[in-house]
């Protein structure tokens, strides 16, 4: 009996882009530049993170029927980011457009 478990083929996430606050946060920090290649790579195999159910639901949906697909992840405790505004952040989405042309990382405040 096999028991790993059978690893989801990667999506198609086209070129990648960073919102402006992404970016800096990146620039600024080894830890939180980790943590969202680490997401990229999640988002890219199919985890969409801290999606809700009906959420994680649509994104398997989209791959099937061509929708765009939105990942949540929460940041991970003791990391402590503030974007340009000073709001505290707590998580980063990944959007992968429905043509699979272009994804972007941001911070839900910069929707």
């Amino acid at each position: 009996m096999n028991t790993k478990s059978k690893q989801k083929e990667a999506i198609n996430i086209g070129q990648l882009f960073m919102t402006q606050g992404v970016n800096r946060q990146v620039a600024d920090s080894s830890l939180f530049s980790r943590f969202v290649l680490g997401c990229v790579g999640r988002h890219r195999y199919q985890d969409w993170g801290d999606s809700s159910a009906h959420d994680k639901e649509m994104n398997d949906y989209s791959l099937q029927h061509g929708g765009r697909i939105i990942s949540s992840y929460n940041l991970p405790k003791g990391l402590q980011i503030r974007d340009s505004y000073q709001r505290q952040q707590t998580r980063v989405w990944i959007i992968t457009e429905a043509n699979r042309a272009y994804t972007t990382v941001l911070f839900p405040s910069e929707y």
